[in-house]
């Protein structure tokens, strides 16, 4: 935050004129930057980390918020907004809810059920976790009605709780879901036109895993750019990318396909792709098979072709299941004989590789994206026993 207030006027003029991108200062502890994007793109929201191993475990790794979760957290701001006090037990905050649900006509809320209560404990940790609530005494989740514990308390943070919002004229006045997420209003001019269109192709290189060309063969996917993006691309192609380049300090690989902005750690993103998860291990080891799938007989190279031809989900099946079987010492959980578990596992795997760009998945057809080789050769890494006879 030092450097924030330190960097304050060129973080919001750098924010402003290569993303289109708004950085509100609030307080001397907190700053939100009000970013632009399609609802198509949002990510589902997770779980506040509820112990010291969750905090390290990727975001995409934790258990998502439910839908009674989500709802119980809008009636839960709602009560925040309008309750005049600056501290509440979380009893009290439960009883607000319920009347606010009342008023609504939304199904009466019973906190003796297991699974409400554990709902508003996530909805509560949630917001606890990005610090409009604050928790000033008692046990974390605890109301006045439990036999043990002492009743959780909670102070509201006033400064923080409107940020929840981007824009609360826009969000109030919104009656279809498009208008929730609106553009930053460009002049309607041909400077404007090639504003909006710069601002949009340098956020989808520090947005996205990877930035894909046009595809000449017709197979577009949400990772490829349209013909206009694709016509400045090749106008301004080495301008964008030093543009994200200077926003992320991060490596770039740049080829004929597209352009990826290559994360040695885990910095800048909420998708790290591998890590040690089984799943993504998976995930990992599926690569070859799918890229020898892909390339048939032809020659190793670098790169995919664009147009690469599609694959059936019976290969990636089969070759789930052999994995499976050879490292189903690790891998205990999953059956290798059971179509049902390999059919789950693949679909996950398959699911994480489309989402960092790598595959693109349409019913039971698989196309290999031209990032995906640079995985090709993965291996998995078997640890050995040493023994050292001195110390034994």
């Amino acid at each position: 935050m030092a450097l924030i207030r330190r960097h304050r006027e060129w973080l919001q003029r750098t924010f402003a004129e290569q993303l289109g991108y708004e950085l509100r200062m609030v307080d001397s502890s907190c700053a939100r930057l009000i970013k632009r994007f399609d609802l198509v793109d949002a990510r589902p929201l997770a779980r506040a980390a509820r112990s010291k191993t969750e905090q390290q475990r990727p975001v995409d790794e934790r258990s998502l918020l439910n839908q009674r979760t989500i709802g119980l957290l809008c009636l839960c701001c709602a009560v925040l907004e309008t309750t005049q006090s600056d501290q509440l037990p979380l009893g009290e905050l439960a009883e607000q809810i319920q009347r606010e649900a009342r008023e609504l006509d939304l199904p009466d809320l019973d906190w003796t059920h297991t699974p409400t209560r554990d709902a508003l404990a996530d909805a509560v940790g949630w917001l606890v976790d990005l610090g409009v609530l604050a928790h000033r005494a008692g046990q974390a989740g605890r109301m006045h009605t439990d036999a043990t514990g002492e009743e959780a308390f909670y102070d509201i943070v006033r400064a923080r709780l409107p940020l929840l919002l981007a824009d609360p004229s826009t969000t109030a006045a919104a009656e279809h879901l498009h208008l929730l997420v609106a553009e930053p209003v460009h002049p309607p001019t041909e400077a404007g036109r090639r504003a909006a269109l710069r601002h949009h192709i340098v956020r989808r290189l520090v947005e996205d895993p990877v930035v894909y060309r046009r595809d000449q063969h017709g197979v577009s996917t949400r990772w490829h750019v349209s013909s206009e993006e694709d016509e400045a691309w090749a106008e301004r192609r080495q301008a964008f990318e030093r543009a994200g380049v200077a926003l992320t300090g991060l490596d770039r690989e740049a080829r004929l396909e597209g352009t990826a902005l290559i994360a040695s750690g885990r910095e800048h993103t909420d998708r790290p792709f591998p890590t040690d998860a089984n799943i993504k291990q998976l995930a990992l080891l599926l690569i070859p098979e799918l890229c020898a799938a892909a390339l048939g007989d032809e020659p190793v190279r670098r790169s995919l072709p664009a147009g690469s031809p599609q694959i059936d989900r019976d290969i990636a099946l089969d070759a789930a299941a052999r994995l499976m079987a050879e490292h189903h010492g690790f891998w205990k959980a999953w059956e290798p004989d059971d179509s049902v578990s390999v059919t789950e596992q693949t679909t996950r795997a398959l699911g994480i590789l489309a989402e960092v760009g790598l595959v693109d998945v349409r019913g039971d057809q698989i196309r290999v994206l031209p990032a995906a080789h640079r995985y090709a050769a993965a291996t998995a890494a078997v640890p050995q026993l040493s023994l050292d006879i001195a110390d034994a």
